[in-house]
Parts: C-alpha cells; structure tokens; sequence
C-alpha cells in the first residue's frame, strides 16, 4: 500500500480540496453532483486551453454502476478528470442528464483524453450518451507501441504508474470497490479518486 505521508488531502471549501501527490504536485480538486460547478470547471479548462494555443492532454477514469442480479446497468457513477493541476470528480447521479458542458468537452477536437482500459468506457460514452470521443488513447496500448513490451497490454493503471512514472500507488482494499455513487464521499475517497485522474495524466504526458 502507498504509503499515506506520500499522498495528502487539504479540504480548502465545502467542494475544493487540493491533494499532494509525492512531492510532485498539489492538485486542486473540484468535488460536485451538480451541473453549475461541473460547468464552471470545465468553461476554465476551455480557457486554459484556448491560453495554451494547443491541443490539451486530459486524464480521464470512469467508474460505472456495478451489475445488480447479472445485469448491467450502463451509467456512469462517477467522471474522474484532470487537467494540468486541475481535477474533477464528478459523482454523477442515477436519472440525470448529463451537462451539457461535460458533453461538449468530452466530444472536443481540442482536447486528447488519456485513460487505461477505456476502450469500452468509449464505445459505452456513445452508445448511452450519444458522446463520439474523436482524440482518445488506451495508455496501456501506447506503452507497448513505445516499448516493445506485450506484457504492458495486461497491466493496471498502478502497474503503468510504477513502470511509467516509478511511482508505487496503490488504493486501501476498501476502496478497490467501493459503490461510490450511493454515499457521500469521504475524504480518503476524494483523495484517490483524484489520484486516479491524475496518473493517467501523468502517465499520457510521458508516453504522448
């Protein structure tokens, strides 16, 4: 397990913390259900983006509601996203709409979403929310391109972190499956959901 003085959590308002990773980064972190705060988050991202003048990398990880009596339900529970030293974890709840915000920066040409085992979140985005991501990357594919090595297509995100970024990472059993979506979330929850978003990143702008 990580060990917990490496990675830290600072609550800054009832929805903003900022979450030390190492001693690599503090990352401001947007928790929210709301579409108001989701859109504001991403209306700043749009114009980062629009400051840098080039197409943005942009961590992305999915939870979706678990099987209940063998069926799937195809939602998403939560959008875990980051941007430079900007997350958002968006709990995203049964029965909603998605925003259109969200919508609009997921379906962007300007952006390339990174993630790890997300060929069938992709497919999943479009079948259920009619989302056409045109600039996404499975890492795990990408690292092999890189490397040479077969054996990366198998490997977690944690075994990507410490292949990729050298970084040991690895969640409290607890929350390996956690059903997310029917609680508020903690901090401990907050603080490796971001993780989450963060290393995927990191590991895109080492491999892109």
């Amino acid at each position: 397990m990580t060990d917990p003085s490496r990675i830290t959590i600072e609550r800054l308002s009832d929805y903003t913390f900022t979450v030390q990773f190492f001693n690599d980064a503090h990352i401001t972190t947007t928790v929210t259900t709301t579409d108001d705060v989701v859109t504001e988050w991403v209306n700043h991202v749009f114009f980062i983006q629009q400051c840098h003048g080039s197409r943005l990398i942009v961590g992305l990880d999915i939870d979706w509601r678990p099987k209940i009596n063998g069926h799937q339900d195809k939602s998403v529970a939560m959008f875990k996203l980051c941007v430079g030293d900007l997350c958002l974890v968006f709990r995203f709840l049964p029965h909603r709409n998605l925003p259109n915000a969200l919508f609009n920066l997921l379906s962007s040409r300007q952006f390339i979403f990174v993630g790890v085992w997300n060929n069938g979140d992709y497919e999943e985005l479009f079948l259920n929310y009619q989302i056409r991501m045109l600039n996404a990357y499975d890492l795990r594919m990408v690292a092999v391109e890189k490397s040479g090595r077969g054996e990366m297509l198998g490997m977690l995100l944690t075994g990507l972190a410490r292949e990729v970024l050298g970084r040991e990472v690895e969640k409290p059993r607890g929350l390996r499956h956690a059903m997310w979506e029917h609680m508020s979330l903690n901090v401990e929850q907050i603080m490796y959901a971001c993780v989450d978003a963060f290393l995927v990143l990191q590991i895109g702008r080492q491999l892109l």
